[in-house]
């Protein structure tokens, strides 16, 4: 293998796989990107065996083909140094070695041979497709991954649920105290599908939807038991999670006696603050919603630490019952933060039952949120 290369455009593909590498292994190769000259690009691939990450790079001049199997950290850190604006690559299959040659440098690096590799071979059998904006998707995982749990002995709960019906894909998450759940409608219909797709991954394609990206499909293998993002020079492949997932829709309430509708900028605001003060000691910050006949109503937003306090007033449109519910603060900021509109709508049954926060005018997106224990 001979080529030349930017090294930036190099770099920033290596940061993107070296994601994948795993940070110990008792299986030497996977400590290691594959890298292997394809259709005129240079192709990256890093796994742990469970997510894998590919990334083609351009290549400015194309001498041999080849491919080897590098040590990812050591390589990444090196091509990440200012060692020059476009890079020489050797590969010497008979020695193993790879030699790294810029303007004033000259480096080799013991390498493995790339049939060492794990095969990375994409799925035949495809369980449908969709095909989404990279916007979108950017506001699907911001509006659902957050909710999802973090605890490995409830492995299906670490997932995002991903559920088809006709014409509309449900992407759902929770970790029993908050459930995000975000519809999407299709002009076309998609195959049956109900699959867990990793947390993980989804903040991997995060990473992958950047500003640039135009469009990311997604497929589906059952058979294979692994979903595959495409980008136009990148590619996801995630193991799925084995299991049933909650039924969720249960615990969506019909019903509220108490809807408030206030600029989310201003709780965002106000609920910051209080979590300052709340942080101290409980996290739990309080919400007094008080309905008014005479005119706009009013939320209150109080964060108690042993010996501070903060409060805020804001006016808000109440209808209903007055009510007194506290929030873990953390989990009522990161559910404000999904809320796409400025304004949001927060409808409440009692205080200890489940609360609904959504968008205004738009009805593609919840979140249900479990509220505290009230204290004196």
């Amino acid at each position: 293998m001979k080529l030349a290369v930017k090294r930036e455009a190099l770099a920033q593909g290596m940061s993107i796989v070296i994601r994948a590498v795993p940070s110990r292994t008792a299986i030497p190769i996977l400590s290691h990107v594959l890298m292997a000259t394809d259709e005129g690009d240079l192709r990256l691939t890093a796994t742990d065996m469970e997510l894998t990450l590919t990334v083609w790079v351009p290549v400015e001049q194309l001498d041999e083909e080849g491919a080897t199997a590098v040590e990812a950290r050591t390589f990444h850190q090196i091509i990440s140094k200012p060692i020059g604006e476009q890079l020489e690559l050797t590969y010497q299959p008979e020695t193993h070695v790879l030699y790294i040659h810029g303007p004033n440098t000259d480096i080799k690096m013991q390498c493995l041979p790339a049939d060492d590799f794990p095969p990375v071979v994409a799925p035949e059998a495809i369980d449908g497709s969709l095909t989404l904006p990279a916007s979108v998707w950017r506001e699907i995982i911001k509006q659902v991954r957050f909710a999802a749990s973090t605890d490995e002995a409830r492995p299906v709960l670490t997932g995002i649920s991903v559920r088809t019906q006709g014409h509309t894909v449900t992407f759902a998450a929770t970790d029993s105290y908050r459930l995000s759940v975000r519809r999407v409608t299709l002009e076309t219909p998609l195959p049956a599908w109900d699959i867990i797709i990793p947390a993980r991954a989804f903040g991997e394609l995060q990473r992958l939807a950047k500003d640039g990206e135009n469009e990311i499909r997604m497929s589906v293998s059952t058979q294979r038991q692994q979903a595959i993002f495409r980008t136009e020079r990148a590619e996801l492949i995630t193991q799925l999670i084995e299991g049933r997932y909650p039924e969720y829709e249960r615990i969506i309430p019909e019903r509220f006696n108490t809807r408030v509708v206030a600029s989310r900028d201003l709780l965002l605001r106000y609920a910051d603050i209080a979590q300052v003060i709340a942080s101290l000691e409980s996290n739990i910050i309080r919400l007094s919603i008080q309905p008014s006949e005479d005119g706009p109503g009013a939320i209150v937003i109080t964060g108690r630490g042993e010996a501070n306090e903060s409060k805020a007033v804001i006016s808000a449109v109440v209808e209903g019952e007055p009510l007194e519910v506290a929030f873990n603060a953390r989990y009522f900021i990161e559910a404000l933060s999904a809320v796409p509109t400025p304004d949001v709508v927060m409808e409440f049954v009692a205080p200890a039952s489940p609360v609904v926060i959504k968008p205004t005018g738009r009805d593609d997106f919840l979140h249900i949120l479990m509220p505290m224990q009230l204290s004196a």
